[in-house]
């Protein structure tokens, strides 16, 4: 047994499934999810999930969607806050 540590509790792995390999997820495509409107009474695309940044996105979330949200404040705050912003 290993002790691992993974978002900051620790606990026992067994060798053997350290040793798995991951079967990598499939490439998807970002796909428009309609539409939302922001406080400016624009519309804006809804969140993707995406491989690479979508084309017009402003910011990664903590979850891993990309945001086209036009403000920063209150952007992203149901999906963990930003990542990074683009």
């Amino acid at each position: 047994m290993n002790v691992v540590t993974y978002s900051g509790k620790q606990g026992y792995v067994s060798k053997t499934t350290l040793a798995l390999k991951a079967t990598p997820s499939p490439a998807f495509a970002p796909t428009t999810n309609g539409t939302d409107t922001n406080v400016d009474g624009q519309q804006i695309q809804r969140p993707v999930m995406a491989d690479t940044k979508p084309e017009g996105a402003s910011a990664q979330w903590r979850d891993g969607s990309d945001s086209f949200s036009a403000h920063r404040r209150g952007t992203c705050s149901h999906h963990g806050g930003v990542a990074s912003w683009y």
